[in-house]
């Protein structure tokens, strides 16, 4: 390389430097006003916005709901588990059997003499 490309990498390097820090500059920026519109809002409204605390009232035919959907769920994963080790068994035993025939193929083709 000669010093010319040499400089123009350097400088090259530099600017990109310097846009990098610019960007963590202006985000650090951005998260500090968020913070502080944060605690502002916080403020104005008297409440720590870190405790925020509700009642849940949650009727037992709605947790009921909840748990027997989420079993359905489940109940896919599990096959989906089983579909998934029973293709990559079979991908295995084709790859073995494949395997196989690459080795009789090359056991043949070393028994069979090369015409020049």
């Amino acid at each position: 390389m000669t010093e010319r490309e040499l400089r123009r990498i350097e400088r090259l390097i530099t600017s990109l430097r310097d846009a990098v820090s610019a960007a963590g500059r202006s985000v650090l920026a951005a998260v500090s006003q968020q913070s502080k519109g944060t605690r502002e809002v916080a403020d104005k409204r008297g409440a720590d916005p870190a405790r925020i605390a509700v009642d849940v009232h949650l009727l037992y035919e709605d947790a009921e709901r909840y748990y027997r959907e989420a079993a359905r769920g489940y109940k896919l994963q599990k096959w989906t588990l089983v579909a998934t080790v029973t293709t990559f068994v079979a991908v295995v035993a084709y790859a073995v059997v494949t395997y196989g025939q690459y080795e009789e193929i090359k056991q043949q083709m070393g028994r069979i003499p090369r015409r020049v």
